[in-house]
């Protein structure tokens, strides 16, 4: 969230409440990281297990046009919002899969 954005929510606040307690300052500020678009090293973990998972089931290596592919979907799910390792796995499968037969290793 932009810094602006984020001292008019503050300010906004702070004009309805009268004052802006140390609970509400810190809520709107763990709100402010909700969307951001940083990937955590949770998430980097996260994506490096099931992209070497995938890698490894179908024979490819690191550098290679289809595992660029599968790695830009990857993150581009992660960013949409999936979190869980079965459904990353599948999603990027299911649309990476023909891309892949295509431009292997």
């Amino acid at each position: 969230m932009p810094a602006n954005h984020l001292r008019r929510m503050i300010s906004l606040t702070a004009n309805c409440t009268g004052t802006l307690a140390r609970g509400q300052f810190e809520e709107v500020m763990l709100q402010s990281h909700d969307h951001t678009d940083a990937v955590l090293p949770a998430g980097v973990n996260l994506l490096d297990e099931v992209f070497t998972e995938i890698l490894t089931e179908k024979g490819l290596c690191r550098d290679c046009e289809a595992a660029e592919l599968i790695a830009r979907t990857l993150f581009a799910l992660f960013q949409s919002g999936v979190r869980e390792k079965e459904v990353l796995r599948n999603l990027a499968m299911d649309y990476a899969e023909p891309e892949v037969r295509e431009k292997s290793c």
